[in-house]
This record gives structure tokens, sequence and C-alpha cells, in this order.
């Protein structure tokens, strides 16, 4: 159980932090967009509702999953305890500041539900200010500088500065795709879709510095040094987020360009053909920063652990090329191993789990840098058969099956429920396998068979995606810290890779030649460096 709780720990932390955003950037949105009280007549009802409805949406969103979050961390002390951890858990900060958000974003619920019968009444404004403001109060108390014993209280008001801006941010990009959504459906509504996306770009360039000063601030003090930075794992999933986050201002830029000639010049050049594409690659780089976020919160900083941090060689070497293992230690070797381990508490693992584990990776990433090279040869017109690239994700799918936990259902003696609910790291290997297996059958659907639904064509992005998070928040144990550091190093670079790959691919499916032809060749290119990293990739001895 516990491996399943600390998964769904960093997943109902993503889902929290997505769900402030909804409420935060919405209210922010509405206030300053829309005119809230004020100018509400002048904008079209249904951009109101639908605007109003995407913050209730986040408030009962909150309030669920917040004590569905308590929920989980009361089982695992019951569990871990032996025993109730009641009433004890009621004094913790954890319990109070969750309590405590989780109530009032019930409260917000329903003032939101008030707001949505009567969006002109001032009060009922105020009212959802308020408890928006003690609701992203009471979140401050969970992070990390409220375990600080230096500095608590400026650390504090810096993280609650960061949040605010990048919930702002984050929460005003889903106010676009919903509005842009919306105007699919009642093209009346198309009229005001440059007004509104002028209004947001104008506040976008002082959010984005409110978020970046205090972020630097942060890191600076959680990280201390240049080696901790790039040797361990807190530096580089900040790391990590800053390359997103170039990328996220790159939308963000070609946004605010286009829409800025809209107010110049009245020029509508790629207003409705291009912005609302870049918008939504925005909105996935955006959501994939939160979940890496979420898994830095769960990452002792970097200033705590003096002392572990790997080598500039040490992590250079991850990225060497080496030629790939392709010989498999025999099987009962390794489950020997594993159950002499399993005797022994605290035993390191065998070199046959290395070479195991290495030549598992080795061959993923053969597989993976093999199809991607097919892609681009059949893009180039080379190698017709090449469309059939997508069926080696199956294969894949069936080799991570049987290869990933050689401990673990279906070749080991240690079934699939128990491995999986006890293990976090088997439990996602397994979730990888499910997505390479729906990946492959899917995209070899949509490049071979004529006139298939648009939706199929954007599950191979969507799933890429969730994939990139999935590899972002991939757990490992908290012990041997810069062993750990240098699986998960490869792990985070892969994860941002295959966000990337989310996001060209997407645009290749949305936006008209040539830009989508280099999207798409961009997106086969993000694929092969993943293989490159995975044909590469060595155990940590």
């Amino acid at each position: 159980m516990e491996g399943l709780a600390n998964f769904l720990d960093d997943t109902l932390g993503g889902i929290l932090l997505i769900a402030l955003s909804m409420i935060v950037g919405g209210l922010v949105w509405n206030l300053f967009i829309l005119g809230g009280w004020r100018r509400i007549d002048n904008i079209d009802a249904r951009v109101i509702t639908r605007s109003i409805s995407i913050m209730l949406v986040g408030a009962s969103v909150m309030a669920v999953m917040q004590m569905i979050h308590l929920s989980i961390k009361a089982l695992v002390l019951y569990e871990t305890l032996d025993q109730s951890p009641f009433p004890s858990f009621f004094s913790t900060q954890q319990f109070q500041g969750g309590f405590v958000r989780g109530l009032l974003a019930i409260g917000l619920v329903i003032a939101v539900v008030a707001l949505l019968r009567q969006p002109a009444s001032r009060n009922r404004w105020l009212n959802v200010i308020v408890l928006t403001t003690l609701l992203t109060i009471a979140g401050v108390s969970l992070v990390h500088a409220a375990g600080r014993f230096e500095y608590r209280i400026p650390l504090m008001v810096m993280t609650l500065l960061h949040q605010l801006a990048a919930a702002v941010w984050v929460g005003g990009i889903m106010q676009l795709v919903s509005l842009w959504l919306l105007k699919r459906k009642h093209p009346d509504v198309d009229l005001q879709w440059p007004t509104l996306l002028s209004g947001f770009s104008r506040i976008g360039l002082p959010t984005v510095v409110i978020m970046l000063v205090p972020a630097i601030i942060l890191a600076v003090y959680y990280v201390g040094s240049w080696r901790a930075l790039f040797g361990t794992g807190y530096g580089t999933l900040i790391t990590t987020k800053v390359v997103l986050l170039g990328a996220a201002l790159g939308f963000a830029i070609l946004n605010y360009r286009t829409a800025k000639q809209w107010r110049v010049n009245g020029l509508d050049s790629g207003l409705r053909s291009g912005v609302p594409y870049y918008i939504q690659a925005e909105a996935v780089v955006l959501i994939s920063i939160i979940f890496a976020a979420v898994s830095l919160s769960s990452q002792p900083p970097a200033v705590d652990t003096p002392g572990d941090e790997a080598s500039w060689g040490e992590v250079l070497d991850v990225f060497t090329p080496h030629w790939p293992r392709i010989t498999s230690p025999e099987y009962e070797t390794v489950i020997e191993g594993w159950r002499a381990q399993q005797e022994t508490i605290g035993a390191p693992g065998t070199q046959a789990d290395r070479d195991w584990s290495e030549y598992n990776h080795n061959i993923a990433g053969v597989f993976l840098m093999v199809m991607g090279v097919l892609a681009l040869a059949s893009m180039a017109k080379w190698l017709p058969w090449g469309r059939h690239w997508p069926l080696g994700f199956v294969g894949l799918a069936l080799f991570l099956l049987f290869r990933s936990d050689p401990e673990t259902w279906p070749i080991g003696p240690v079934g699939f429920w128990e491995s999986s609910f006890n293990d976090a790291t088997v439990l996602q290997h397994n979730m990888s396998a499910m997505i390479a297996a729906t990946i492959g059958t899917m995209e070899w659907r949509v490049r071979t068979v004529r006139n298939i639904s648009k939706k199929i064509t954007y599950i191979y992005p969507f799933l890429c995606m969730a994939g990139g998070i999935l590899l972002l928040t991939h757990s490992h144990s908290a012990f041997e810290l810069k062993d750990e550091f240098l699986i998960q190093l490869s792990h985070t670079t892969m994860g941002m890779l295959a966000v990337l790959m989310a996001c060209t691919r997407w645009l290749e499916l949305r936006l008209e030649p040539p830009v989508s032809r280099y999207a798409g060749v961009a997106s086969l290119v993000f694929m092969i460096l993943i293989g490159a990293i995975l044909g590469f990739y060595r155990e940590p001895v």
C-alpha cells in the first residue's frame, strides 16, 4: 500500500496545484480581463458563465482531493505504525493545513455557486476573493518553507508569491483554452476572442516577473551551489523546470507578438489559425511543470544533503555514449540475488541486478532509436513501409511487461497487485507498458487507416504527455541519495523530452505546412534523443 500511496501522493499533489490554478487564475481572469462586477454587461453571458464554472470545477476538485489526500496519509501512518494514528495525526501541521484548506474549498464551492446565479453582485465577488485568499494562504503551511528553522516567514512569503503568479499564468491559459472551445461551438463568441487574448497578454509579463523573482531566491537558498544544482535530484528538477519554462515562454512570446500586432495594426495573422494551438501546447508544458514542482516538493532540498552531490564527471557519464548491452544475465541468477536481498535488510544490489537493468534500458533505447529513424525515413518518402513504425511501441510494451521487474508478475514470484500496491516504481513501470501499448496501437491506426476520427489522432500526444509526467514523478528510494539521483537524472531528462515530444506532435497535427512538418521532425528527434539516453544508460556502481 505504501508504494501506491507514494505514487498517489505526487499525483494528487499535482491535481491540487492545477485546481488552485483554476481558482486563482480564474479569479484574476474574471476581475482584470472580464471586469468582474464592473463591466460584466460588456461581455457575452456565455463567456462569463464558462469562466466562473472553471473556478467552480477547481474549487470542487480542491475540496474532494484535499480530503482524499489526508485520508491516504492517515492510512499510510496506520500501516506503518500498525495502530491508529489518531488523535496524534490531528495535531500535525500537515493535517491542520490540509483540513483547513479543504474546508475553505468547500466554502468556496458554495460561494462560486452563488456567484454563478448572480455574477453582477459585488458582494458575492468579494466573498469569492476573501475565500480564495484564505485558501491560498492555508496552502503555504504545507510547503518546504514551513519546516525551516531559519528565514521561515520570508521563505513562506516567497513561496506564496511564486505560487500565486504561477497560478495566474496557468489558470489564465486554461481560460483561453476553454474560451477557444466555446467559440468553436458558438461562432458569435469569436468576436471577443482577440480582445480577451490581448487583455491576457498584457498581464503576462508582470505575472512572469513576479513568478521568477521569488523562484530565483528560493532556488539559491534551497540549492546552495552550482554543483548541487546539477548533482542532486532537487537541483536537477529545478533545472528541468527552467528548461520547460523556457519552452512555455517561447509559446507565450509567439502569442504576445500576434496579439500585439492585432492591437497596433489590426492584423489577424495567426490569431485564429496558430495562436490557439500554441496556447494548447503551452498548457501542456505548464501542467508538466506543475507535476515537476510536486516531485520537487517530495525531494529533500539540496542544501540539506551536503556531501551527497554527484560530481560533474558522474553527471556527464550518464549522458556519455556507451555501446548498448545486448546480452542479459540469466533469470535464475537475478532471482537468486533478489531472494538473498529479502533475507538481509539493507543488502546491496548484485551485479546481475545491474546488468539486468542496463540490458532493459539499452534494448528499450534501441527500440526507440530504430522507430525514430524509420519514422523520419517514412516522412521523407524513402521507406514507405516505415509508416508502420508505431508497432514498435507494442513490442516495447511487451518487453517492458516481462522485463522491467524480474521479481514480479508475470515472470516473478511476487503477484501483480502485491507488487503494484507496495512499490511505486513497479506500478509506474506497469503503467509505462500500458501507455506504450496504447500509443503504438492508436498511432499505427492513425498512420495506416484512412478517414480515421480526429479524436484518435490526439491520443498520441496526450499519452506522450502522460508518459512524460510519469517520468518526471518517477519514484526511487530516499536512501543512497547519489546512486538514486544518477538513476533519476536520466528519467527526469527523458520526461522533459517526452513532454516536448507531445507538444511538437500536437502542433504537427494542428498547424499548417511547413510549420507542421518542422514540428513533426522535432517530435521524432525528441523520441530519438530519449532512445539515445536509454541506449547509453548505465547503472551506478
